[in-house]
């Protein structure tokens, strides 16, 4: 298995970990949270109703799958019903690899599920941010689930969400889990190195 495999793996890996939690209510919390790795800044506003997991959860639901992604945050509502997972992963993130990382992670999803459709696939833009965008319903009689999955590179590592909900719930819960998606807003760590070398990092994007 190359690199490139391996990042599909744990990719899919991470969107299967999460597939048992899933609740997203029909308007936005009024807050941005942000996220930090690194570098990297991540910021989103998620819909109203979903809380953020302890540490102690994310570790122990993670712990469900070998290889799989560690996310860097999560949110779930009360029922743990729908769930927004985020992670970065991987290093020389670009554009070339994003695009075959996204054909693998489809490829992967395929193989994965016994009953699978796609929903939609292709790339989309936020804030201006290009984002591989994979959006399918996995049925398995026990995790019948919708994977809204988006994922691009920024500042030399891959930025992956994850909107992930019960099929039952997955209409009327997609407006806001779609409005929450396009409040994504990547940064960057004023100051932090680089390879241990201080650096210009590129402007930041606003939403």
């Amino acid at each position: 298995m190359d690199n490139l495999e391996v990042v599909a793996f744990k990719s899919i890996a991470l969107c299967v970990t999460f597939l048992s939690l899933g609740g997203l209510t029909s308007a936005l919390a009024q807050e941005r949270v942000t996220i930090t790795d690194e570098v990297v800044d991540i910021s989103f506003v998620p819909p109203a109703g979903l809380k953020p997991l302890a540490k102690e959860a994310v570790l122990a639901i993670y712990g469900r799958s070998n290889g799989a992604v560690q996310p860097k945050y999560a949110f779930a509502d009360s029922k743990q019903d729908e769930t927004i997972a985020v992670s970065t992963f991987g290093t020389n993130a670009n554009n070339v690899e994003l695009a075959e990382i996204k054909k693998a992670m489809e490829a992967g999803a395929e193989k994965n599920y016994q009953h699978f459709a796609w929903l939609s696939r292709g790339w989309v833009t936020i804030n201006n941010q290009r984002w591989a965008r994979i959006n399918f319903k996995a049925l398995n009689g026990e995790l019948d689930t919708v994977n809204d999955i988006y994922v691009t590179a920024w500042l030399g590592k891959y930025v992956m969400f994850n909107f992930s909900s019960a099929v039952m719930q997955y209409e009327s819960h997609k407006a806001a889990m779609e409005a929450s998606a396009k409040t994504i807003a990547l940064g960057f760590v004023a100051n932090a190195p680089l390879d241990g070398k201080p650096v210009n990092h590129p402007a930041k994007r606003k939403p």
